[in-house]
């Protein structure tokens, strides 16, 4: 472990900030589509479980890029 690493402390730049909150956005675009794309094959409900991959993508990406970690 390094010497200088305090827990808990912002660990990331604006650049990667900007990243993980543009992978929150396709995440959630993705989310949409799918849904989208369900609905209009007339998917069983089932399948709509599917969208929790996207979803998560689009939940860790902004959680990240809010507490900059």
């Amino acid at each position: 472990m390094k010497a200088d690493y305090l827990p808990g402390r912002r660990n990331i730049g604006p650049n990667e900030v900007r990243r993980r909150r543009r992978h929150g956005f396709i995440g959630a675009g993705a989310t949409v589509l799918c849904f989208v794309l369900l609905l209009w094959v007339d998917a069983p409900r089932f399948t709509r479980l599917l969208l929790a991959f996207p979803f998560l993508m689009a939940t860790v990406g902004f959680v990240q890029a809010h507490n900059e970690t």
